[in-house]
């Protein structure tokens, strides 16, 4: 199969575009071309790997599919391109690849699995066939008794429920599928117009389609693709009301994308195809997830508001645009070589993670910015502090990349982009209320981050420690205190965002981000810091502090020192925790009780000197 390669390029003005959010049909385009290119190339490489497998059979499989795709690229080539560049397409094609190269590294015969997922090259050449009318011979592979059609539909075949493979015979007439001793026949029509008659165990495939002001979106909504499922688990759309509450709730996103955000609408349009629905997440909370290799794929779990759909479909359309932009240029080297803090993950992530988390979230705080100035203003309080939370996270993680050595000089050009995005529009003001809830979720992100993994040099912590219980206590000079990375995977420490938005008299609307366990119910010093009883919430954290070395009573400690000004908020830097809770833990082995926590963070304080800045 002819790949039409070509090469691929972003200027600078479409790089510093992209980072504006400023989307059109072009760069969109060079966009969907880069995948079409990528996703041949993949076939290539697959058709490559089946042949050094030796396997004639397979090989014989693969090239007859290949065959017939290149012989429809000449006769209807709008029609493999599409395929080509679904998320169907690229997730299976990356994914054989990866399982070849594996079993080829391991001088492994290739398994029934991977032949089985290899063969699926040939239900995407019938697919192709189908749309275009042309008749076709082939052995499809079977999942579970269930023909898949990428993008058209399913068909259950009760006959080939204990089958790998049904061969599937079509000319103009219609269809015949042999499954083991039984012949089945049913009619497939033209699919050019995406039709498909009923048929006993035929399921078409779901969609959705909604428009605002001339401005329209078409979408896929795949359950049960055995590929694309792989993004998380997921959820069948059972009913023809759970289909329709999707519908309902992409008509109410779309209104709002279209109505203030009509570029990323135009840019959601043109690129994005499927919806991938999740069950919900542990406790409740929402899921959203997508992959470069399903390029125009989100997968996401039914969002409890017309807002979270659509801060959710910029989101994982950022992550897209970036994995692509990443296929043309690449933006940074030795992948996975630094690890950084995240404001917006439990664990030190490479620079390229950082990077993604913060180019989607750059999306996010232009979304909630322009929330901000909609009129007429609803959830206005809302608004203003997710765009304030995420103009927080989003410069403190470009600035931690800033310092990173990890960047092409195309990957640094965009870096400055992004940060020029961010500061673009100074006058952009939001409340001072929404400015200190803002500041608070993400200086108490930061504290646990720091807790979970970091562990300070012992022998300082030794020092300190002696320095603590000296008589009479030694003023310090500066004392820096080296920190170890050790990523903690599960932290133990309570997400306290949801606690923080909510003020007396107020609403929370936020769902913690990042718990790594079920809280419970929230401490006596929680509630006491959530009504602003700030002296209570004080005591409380203070007694729980007394009685064990407790890390979340420290967090807690540290935001009611920051609300009463004992520390302050040009502070929020330099609150090195993790040192504090060690030298408090040190006194305690070596004392059998724990010393005044207040007293201790400012004294150490003191010592790692006003003017200098703990490490990221």
């Amino acid at each position: 199969m002819s790949s039409g390669q070509r090469f691929h390029r972003l200027t600078e003005a479409e790089l510093t575009a992209i980072a504006e959010g400023n989307y059109n049909d072009k760069i969109i385009g060079h966009l969907k071309a880069a995948q079409y290119s990528r996703n041949a190339l993949l076939v290539e490489t697959l058709r490559r790997g089946v042949r050094a497998s030796g396997d004639p059979q397979l090989i014989h499989v693969i090239e007859s599919a290949i065959q017939l795709l290149s012989g429809l690229q000449t006769s209807h080539p709008g029609i493999v391109t599409k395929l080509l560049i679904t998320p169907h397409f690229g997730f299976w094609a990356a994914d054989c690849v990866l399982e070849l190269q594996r079993a080829a590294s391991r001088g492994q015969v290739l398994s029934a699995e991977l032949r089985l997922a290899l063969c699926r090259i040939v239900t995407f050449a019938a697919t192709a066939a189908l749309m275009a009318d042309r008749p076709f011979d082939l052995t499809l592979p079977v999942n579970d008794g269930t023909l898949h059609l990428p993008g058209i539909g399913r068909l259950h075949i009760a006959e080939a429920e204990n089958l790998d493979y049904a061969r599937v015979t079509s000319d103009r007439t219609g269809c015949e599928i042999v499954a083991g001793p039984a012949r089945r026949r049913m009619s497939f029509p033209r699919l050019g117009g995406e039709v498909v008659r009923h048929a006993a165990g035929w399921t078409p495939a779901a969609k959705v389609r909604t428009s605002s002001c001339g401005v329209a979106i078409n979408l896929l909504i795949d359950d049960s693709d055995p590929f694309l499922s792989r993004l998380g688990p997921t959820a069948t759309l059972a009913s023809g009301q759970s289909l329709e509450d999707w519908r309902s709730a992409l008509r109410r996103s779309w209104r709002i994308l279209v109505r203030y955000h009509e570029p990323v609408a135009r840019a959601l349009s043109a690129g994005l195809t499927t919806l991938i629905p999740l069950q919900t997440g542990l406790g409740g909370h929402p899921i959203s997830m997508a992959s470069g290799w399903a390029w125009g794929a989100v997968a996401l779990t039914l969002p409890a508001d017309p807002l979270v759909f659509t801060e959710t479909l910029i989101h994982e359309f950022q992550h897209l645009v970036l994995a692509a932009i990443e296929d043309i240029v690449p933006l940074t080297v030795n992948h996975g070589d630094e690890l950084h803090y995240s404001p917006w993950r439990n664990d030190p992530r490479p620079t390229l993670n950082v990077l993604q988390g913060s180019f989607a979230f750059l999306g996010v705080m232009s979304f909630w910015r322009r929330q901000c100035a909609a009129r007429p203003v609803v959830g206005k309080r809302r608004a203003e502090i997710e765009f304030a939370l995420q103009r927080h996270n989003v410069t403190d993680a470009l600035t931690i990349l800033s310092g990173s050595t990890e960047f092409t000089t195309t990957g640094r050009f965009f870096l400055r982009a992004m940060r020029a995005q961010v500061l673009a529009r100074p006058g952009d003001q939001v409340s001072p209320a929404a400015e200190k809830i803002a500041s608070e979720i993400a200086s108490e992100h930061h504290l646990r981050w720091r807790l979970a993994n970091l562990r300070p040099d012992n022998r300082i912590v030794n020092i300190l420690a002696d320095a603590w219980l000296a008589n009479p206590r030694p003023a310090l000079d500066r004392m820096d205190v080296p920190t170890e990375l050790l990523p903690s995977p599960i932290s133990g420490l309570v997400d306290r965002s949801s606690m923080l938005v909510k003020r007396p008299g107020g609403v929370s609307y936020r769902t913690p981000r990042s718990a790594t366990r079920d809280a419970g119910l929230p401490s006596s010093g929680d509630l006491a810091l959530m009504h602003g009883d700030l002296r209570q919430a004080r005591g409380a954290y203070l007694r729980r502090i007394a009685k064990a070395t407790d890390p979340d009573a420290w967090i807690g400690l540290l935001l009611v020192l920051r609300r009463l000004g004992v520390i302050n908020d040009s502070q929020s830097g330099r609150q090195r925790i993790e040192v504090a809770v060690a030298v408090a833990e040190r006194i305690r082995i070596v004392t059998g009780r724990l010393p005044d926590a207040q007293a201790l963070f400012l004294w150490l304080r003191s010592s790692w000197g006003e003017g200098s800045a703990a490490p990221d």
